[in-house]
């Protein structure tokens, strides 16, 4: 098991857990869920930014890249 999936591991079982009937603790979780959803979303869109700038870096055609992606 490698450090990142230990860490995707721990941040899905953080994501799960139930915050009780404290108001302050149930606020605190949601807004942290809020700002995992956002960093979720600008990884996979960094991401694919990134998988763009290589595929035109090594010049793949459209079936190339089709085969990297399905791996």
């Amino acid at each position: 098991m490698t450090d990142k999936t230990k860490a995707k591991k721990l941040v899905d079982t953080l994501r799960n857990l139930v915050p009780g009937t404290n108001p302050e603790m149930v606020s605190q979780t949601i807004d942290l869920r809020e700002e995992l959803q956002i960093l979720d979303e600008k990884i996979a869109s960094d991401e694919e930014k990134i998988n763009r700038l290589i595929f035109k870096a090594y010049k793949l055609t459209p079936e190339e890249i089709q085969m990297v992606i399905k791996g």
